[in-house]
């Protein structure tokens, strides 16, 4: 899954690509994932949505990944708000 979005540079794909992932959510094969597949995922999502490289995705994608990260890791959700409020 992250090795599929990794590449992907068009904005339309990688915002079905973010919908979907939004979708997995509740999904138990996401739930039982390895920790190091999760953490990866993560991180790949927060390179997304911040401005800049190494994706220098446009504003619609960044929001997108910001979306995904609240949904699918809603523990960090404030404290990664107050983040982007501070820096």
């Amino acid at each position: 899954m992250i090795d599929t979005m990794r590449p992907i540079r068009s904005e339309s794909p990688l915002l079905r690509y973010l919908n979907a992932i939004s979708a997995l959510a509740g999904c138990p094969y996401l739930i039982s994932c390895n920790p190091t597949t999760k953490l990866r995922l993560q991180s790949e999502l927060y390179a997304l949505s911040s401005p800049g490289g190494p994706h220098y995705a446009p504003r619609s994608v960044r929001k997108a990944a910001n979306c995904t990260l609240d949904v699918v890791f809603p523990l960090g959700k404030h404290t990664r708000y107050i983040v982007r409020l501070l820096f």
